[in-house]
């Protein structure tokens, strides 16, 4: 039997100061490339050119959504099915 939590789509909200580039749905994990605002004041993206894009990974672990760090790429392992040590 396929649990409720298994079988939806996973969705992800967008946070404030991130414009989503790109979504991957990879088993129970969904990578988003993101361009981020850091809110240090004189910043570059306090005038909208936002940082990046960086690669997150967001999965739902215990009822909560977490999300990670990836990277500037999206490694051919962590698009290839779901990660071993999540």
């Amino acid at each position: 039997m396929i649990e409720t939590e298994e079988a939806e789509a996973l969705e992800v909200p967008v946070r404030a100061g991130r414009e989503v580039v790109e979504q991957q749905r990879v088993g129970k994990t969904t990578y988003r490339l993101e361009k981020v605002k850091c809110g240090k004041q004189g910043c570059k993206c306090t005038d909208g050119e936002l940082h990046g894009p960086y690669w997150y990974s967001y999965r739902k672990q215990s009822g909560k959504l977490k999300s990670q760090y990836v990277g500037k790429q999206l490694k051919t392992n962590e698009t290839s099915g779901d990660r071993p040590d999540e």
